[in-house]
């Protein structure tokens, strides 16, 4: 994904850092992820999305040119911000050639001309909820908490209460529409890593819905994510905010970028003799092809770049299966659609915690007449009596659990309390 990152602002950065000279200290972006440095810069009066106002100068500019739909993003969209020690100044710039759509259900603003921002300040998602704000065209806001761990749906009720006193006003010109957004770091729930620290998890995204019958909805992001998938927590990009980073920040670095090493699959996709495969493999999957599936799904596996492609490719041949009113080929291409979506590799280390749980978990297998075989994971008592009897407890998962690797079964909390 293409960064823009305004120049003028790195001798800044890298002086307020205590880092001046090492510019290769801080790189542009994680594995596959973005990173950005967030300047500090002076308070604002007044919130102003006049993005040629003076407090906005010394901000960093992104780009959200991520189409989750596999499109390239018709319209620009720039994202500005920058910390204080306060607040965090965020400021969207959405090209626009059609009047913004919004809506009076504050619930419903998502659906509209609107913009997001998930953050969650510490550089390990891990166990927390992490923060979720929308703001529409109109300049309504809409703020939650969210389970790091979409899978772990059993948890949704622990969701905190969250009402930051979060500040948002927009304005809208020749070009497009702004949107200028203050958050205050104490709503944040700063904790000693992220003030310590300083680095952070966070996403910027950008929803334009279509304005005419055959205009499909449009979804963009900073950071690379699945599918239709905004609240995916642990695709975040990464930010460091100046004024926060620590001495150890270079190490910190180094550990985040050895574990998401990068794409693999990156010159594989890049490969024109590849997509034509890709192409051709549609074709069969449309002409019902069952191992055409098989061997996209495969190739999707190999990593994000090639998962990229195959979605790509698919969201194409289901508007072609649209065109052509093939309603049954349509209806299993959007539902391959779905299972690459959530059957995705999990491409961030499990929680230390969660593993330990896991390997107590003993794996095995029954077979019937057939030779068919389904795998199963048992977990006996901690403390287990000589002779005595113990009940046995069957638990059936859930669909964010569906694998095939007899371990994504474990991934639901509740499966890991302690038994006695």
């Amino acid at each position: 994904m293409k960064q823009v990152i305004h120049t003028a602002f790195w001798g800044l950065v890298f002086l307020l850092l205590g880092l001046a000279g090492c510019a290769s200290a801080i790189p542009n972006h994680v594995g596959d992820r973005p990173m950005v440095v967030i300047p500090s810069g002076g308070e604002m009066p007044e919130l102003s999305a006049d993005f040629s106002a003076a407090a906005w100068a010394r901000a960093a500019v992104v780009g959200v040119d991520y189409a989750l739909t596999g499109d390239a993003p018709r319209l620009e969209t720039s994202v500005r911000t920058f910390c204080t020690g306060e607040n965090l100044y965020v400021g969207f710039g959405c090209q626009e050639t059609a009047k913004p759509l919004v809506t009076s259900e504050e619930r419903d603003i998502w659906a509209r001309d609107s913009v997001e921002i998930l953050i969650e300040p510490q550089e390990d998602l891990v166990g927390r909820p992490y923060g979720h704000i929308i703001v529409d065209a109109a300049g309504k806001t809409l703020c939650a908490r969210g389970h790091v761990y979409p899978r772990y749906f059993q948890l949704k009720a622990f969701e905190e209460d969250w009402r930051p006193a979060v500040s948002a006003v927009t304005a809208q010109d020749a070009q497009g529409w702004n949107c200028a957004v203050k958050i205050p770091l104490a709503d944040l729930h700063l904790g000693d890593s992220a003030r310590g620290g300083g680095v952070w998890r966070l996403n910027f995204c950008r929803t334009r819905p279509g304005r005419e019958a055959r205009e499909s909805d449009a979804y963009w992001s900073w950071a690379p994510l699945p599918l239709g998938a905004f609240q995916t927590p642990t695709r975040l990009g990464y930010a460091i905010p100046a004024q926060l980073a620590g001495a150890d920040l270079a190490d910190r670095l180094a550990k985040i970028q050895a574990a998401h090493p990068g794409d693999a699959s990156r010159d594989f996709a890049a490969d024109p003799v590849v997509a034509g495969q890709v192409e051709k493999l549609f074709d069969d999957f449309l002409a019902g092809q069952a191992q055409a599936s098989e061997q996209l799904r495969a190739w999707a596996f190999r990593g994000e770049a090639m998962q990229a492609l195959v979605r790509r490719k698919a969201v194409a041949a289901a508007a072609e299966a649209a065109k052509n009113k093939n309603e049954h080929g349509g209806r299993n291409l959007r539902q391959f659609i779905y299972e690459l979506a959530r059957d995705g590799p999990d491409d961030d280390p499990l929680p230390a915690s969660l593993l330990r749980q896991i390997e107590r978990w003993r794996p095995g297998q029954v077979a019937d007449a057939d030779g068919h075989v389904m795998p199963y994971r048992l977990r006996e008592p901690d403390a287990m009596a000589a002779g005595r009897r113990y009940p046995l407890v069957i638990c059936l998962h859930g669909s964010a659990e569906c694998g095939s690797d007899n371990r994504r079964q474990l991934f639901a909390a509740t499966w890991n309390i302690p038994v006695s």
